[in-house]
C-alpha cells in the first residue's frame, strides 16, 4: 500500500511529490474513486438532518500532460492534483487516499466542537493517537448526530402489520386462517391489525452500529450511550445485523427526520465494517467516507452567532428546515445559509463561503474577489427577504485573510447593502488562541453592523 495525502480545496503539482510510476498508480486509484463516486458507492456524509442543496462534486481529481502507458501503467510527464471542499479517507486499488483539512487538525476539531456540540479529549498527543484509528472521527460524529436526534425528537416508532391468534378481536378478521385454526375453538380470533412498535429499522440500526463501535474498542467515546442502548432493548428493539439496503429503504417523516443524519453515518460505519470482513476484496476497504467542510463551516458560523449575538436577535439556518420558495406554487426553493432577524424582520443574510474570498471586488476578475454567481445569488436573497423601505445587509463570510471594507450599497436601493466580513482562519495557523481572538473580532464587526 502507498499513501496519497492532500489538503482540501487546493491543487498540488504532483510531480514534485513522487516519481512517474507512483504518479500513475495515484491516477489509476483516483479514476476508480471517481467511478465509485459516480455509482454512489462513496457518499458525502451530511452533518445536517436534511439533504443539502450544495452542489456535490468528487473529492479529488487530476490533470495530466504527456501521458504514456508503460507496462499497463500510466506514466505522465507532468500531473496536478485538485481537491474540493471535502475531507476523509479511503483505501482503493492499493492506494490509501487521505484528504486532510488545510487549516490543521486543531482547527478542524475546534470547528467540530462548535458545530456538532462535540466533546473531544484534551491533549494534542491523545487526539493524534486516536486519529490513527480509522473509526475515531466517524464514531465522534455519529455520537454527535445521535445526541442531537435524541435531544430534538422522540424515539422513532412505527406501525407494523401483524396477523396473530388472539383472545380479543382487533383490526380485521383473517377469514381463511380463522376457519383453518379456530373453527372448533371460537374463543380466539385470527386477526390482522396494526401495532405501534419501536422495533423498527432506525432503532435496530442504532443498536447494531453501537455494537460495531464497541467492537472497534471505541466504547469510551460512546460510553454515555450505553443507557440509551439498554432502553431500546427494554422497549423490545432487537439487536440484529443490518445492511445498507435496509437503511436505504427507511422512509422519513417529520417525526423521524432528525435521525436521517444518524442513519447516513451508520450506513458508512456498517459498510466499512462489512468490507473489512471480505478477505482479498479489491473493492474499497477500511474507511470510505468524506465530510463536507463547507457544510461544517456554515454550521460553525451559525453556532458562533447564536452564542454571541444576544437574545434580541433570532439566528437560524433555512438549510436545517424546509426553507422558502422564490416562485409561486412552491417553485424554485431558496435557502440562504444563515438569517438574522431583529424585531421580527430580516436584517441580515449571511452566505458562508468556504472559499478564498479576500475582497468584494470591483469586478469579477479582481484577484480573490467574490464570484459573479455568488454576488447575483446574494442579490436575489436581498430581493426576496428585504423590503424597499427597510435596511438589510447581505454578508459573505470566508475563512481567508482580508482587509476589512465597508459594505457597498446596491445601486437601485441604498438601504440594501452587500459586504464581506471574514472569520479568519488562515492567520490562526492551527493556534486556537489566535482563532478565538478572530472569533471575537468577527462577532464585534457583525454586532456593529446590526447596531446601525
Amino acid at each position: 500500500m502507498i499513501d496519497l495525502v492532500l489538503k482540501d480545496s487546493q491543487y498540488v503539482d504532483g510531480i514534485e511529490k513522487t516519481d512517474k510510476y507512483h504518479m500513475g498508480l495515484f491516477f489509476h486509484a483516483i479514476d476508480k474513486l471517481n467511478e465509485c463516486f459516480n455509482n454512489n458507492s462513496v457518499k458525502i456524509i451530511s452533518l445536517r438532518n436534511s439533504v443539502t442543496s450544495h452542489e456535490i462534486e468528487c473529492p479529488i481529481w487530476y490533470r495530466s500532460e504527456g501521458v504514456r502507458t508503460t507496462h499497463s501503467t500510466i506514466a505522465p510527464d507532468r500531473g496536478m492534483f485538485f481537491t474540493s471542499h471535502y475531507i476523509g479517507t479511503c483505501s482503493i486499488e492499493g492506494v490509501n487516499i487521505t484528504i486532510v483539512p488545510r487549516y490543521g487538525s486543531k482547527i478542524r476539531n475546534h470547528l467540530l466542537k462548535y458545530a456538532c456540540n462535540l466533546y473531544l479529549p484534551k491533549g494534542e498527543s491523545e487526539i493524534e493517537i486516536r486519529e490513527n484509528q480509522n473509526y475515531w472521527l466517524m464514531a465522534m460524529l455519529w455520537k454527535a448526530m445521535l445526541d442531537r436526534a435524541i435531544a430534538s425528537g422522540q424515539i422513532p416508532k412505527e406501525y407494523k402489520i401483524e396477523t396473530k391468534r388472539i383472545r380479543s378481536f382487533k383490526g380485521r378478521l383473517n377469514v381463511q386462517k380463522q376457519i383453518k385454526f379456530n373453527l372448533v375453538d371460537q374463543s380466539r380470533f385470527y386477526c390482522t391489525y396494526r401495532k405501534l412498535t419501536m422495533d423498527n429499522a432506525i432503532n435496530q440500526t442504532i443498536r447494531y452500529t453501537y455494537s460495531i463501535l464497541k467492537e472497534k474498542r471505541l466504547a469510551e467515546i460512546v460510553r454515555d450511550l450505553e443507557g440509551f442502548d439498554q432502553k431500546l432493548e427494554s422497549f423490545g428493539v432487537r439487536k440484529v445485523q443490518i445492511n445498507a439496503s435496509e437503511i436505504d429503504k427507511i422512509r422519513y417523516t417529520k417525526m423521524n427526520l432528525v435521525y436521517k443524519a444518524v442513519m447516513d453515518f451508520s450506513k458508512v460505519i456498517i459498510d466499512c465494517h462489512s468490507a473489512e470482513s471480505i478477505s482479498g476484496s479489491n473493492n474499497m476497504k477500511n474507511m470510505a467516507y468524506f465530510v463536507d467542510m463547507a457544510e461544517l463551516w456554515e454550521m460553525y458560523l451559525l453556532k458562533i452567532l447564536q452564542r454571541n449575538l444576544g437574545d434580541d436577535c433570532k439566528i437560524y439556518s433555512p438549510n436545517l428546515s424546509s426553507g422558502g420558495f422564490l416562485l409561486e406554487d412552491n417553485f424554485r426553493s431558496i435557502r440562504p445559509d444563515i438569517i438574522i432577524e431583529k424585531n421580527h424582520r430580516v436584517v441580515m443574510i449571511i452566505d458562508a463561503k468556504y472559499k478564498r474570498y479576500e475582497t468584494l471586488g470591483k469586478s469579477a476578475h479582481d484577484r480573490f474577489a467574490v464570484s459573479r454567481e455568488d454576488l447575483y445569488q446574494m442579490t436575489t436573497y436581498l430581493y426576496h427577504y428585504g423590503k424597499a423601505d427597510e435596511s438589510i445587509y447581505g454578508i459573505f463570510v470566508s475563512p481567508a485573510n482580508y482587509k476589512y471594507e465597508d459594505p457597498k450599497n446596491l445601486e437601485h436601493n441604498p438601504l440594501h447593502k452587500i459586504g464581506l466580513i471574514n472569520m479568519e482562519i488562515d492567520r490562526a495557523e492551527d493556534n486556537l488562541e489566535t482563532l478565538q481572538q478572530n472569533e471575537r473580532l468577527f462577532v464585534k464587526r457583525i454586532k456593529s453592523i446590526l447596531e446601525q
